[in-house]
């Protein structure tokens, strides 16, 4: 099926009465919000009009639940296309601004290391230190300083090494062509993420809403069975532009 076939088919899914009132449910009146933003991520990628729209509108959901922004260019979260599914990520800025929300962070910062530079640990506090001078530009990890409010300060530190088995590991899009993980703009960011999730949700705080959902993330529940099955898909329309999808969507435009 052409890749307009499969726009269209999302479209009409992500469109219909049933998915705009869950989504209205769930988000109030960003929900058209979300919803626009999605057909814009899924119009600018071929592989996600090929997409399941079921898994498109988990994602979706996902993103929205935790109020992050599917604009690539943010940063906070990414729909990824993997064999005809799709699948959500999060993104080092979303992280960031899940942890900032809570209100309790007074620094957050995550620092790179360098060849020639040594990360210690203070075997009394556990807070590490960076010793040394960098020789060069190649990174070898990522220590995470983080103080509370109240003043308790804690740091956490992985080597790229241990961060790209971590990342094997749990995190399915790893080996994605269309990852993140697998672009050099956006590799460094990802490692940063892992050092910034793991080290906040071993040590650190999120809202325990915004907890229970990274859980399930981490854990790819894959499917919803109660959301409704995608219908046979519409012949394709002719390319809309933004104004036209936020007409189809229900927002007044001048």
């Amino acid at each position: 099926s052409s890749p307009e076939m499969g726009m269209a088919r999302i479209k009409n899914y992500l469109l219909s009465e049933e998915v705009k009132q869950r989504f209205s449910d769930m988000m109030g009146r960003e929900a058209l919000y979300y919803l626009n933003q999605v057909l814009i991520t899924v119009s600018c990628s071929p592989k996600l009009m090929e997409c399941d729209p079921r898994s498109i509108l988990i994602a979706a959901m996902r993103a929205a639940s935790l109020k992050l922004s599917l604009d690539p260019s943010r940063g906070e979260a990414w729909i990824i296309p993997y064999n005809k599914r799709a699948q959500f990520q999060i993104g080092y800025r979303g992280v960031y601004e899940l942890a900032l929300r809570t209100g309790l962070y007074r620094f957050i910062n995550v620092i790179t290391i360098y060849d020639g530079e040594t990360v210690v640990e203070d075997r009394m506090t556990g807070i590490h230190a960076i010793q040394g001078k960098p020789i060069n530009k190649r990174v070898t990890g990522y220590l995470l300083y983080f103080q509370l409010v109240t003043g308790y300060e804690k740091t956490f530190y992985m080597t790229v090494e241990e961060i790209a088995e971590h990342a094997a590991r749990y995190s399915p899009s790893y080996t994605y062509k269309d990852s993140p993980w697998n672009n050099p703009h956006e590799r460094p960011k990802m490692e940063m993420k892992t050092v910034l999730m793991n080290g906040l949700k071993k040590w650190g705080r999120f809202s325990p809403k915004d907890s229970e959902v990274l859980d399930q993330i981490e854990m790819e529940i894959r499917d919803d069975n109660s959301l409704p099955l995608p219908d046979q898909p519409a012949p394709p329309k002719k390319s809309q532009s933004e104004s036209e999808i936020m007409h189809d969507l229900g927002y007044e435009t001048e």
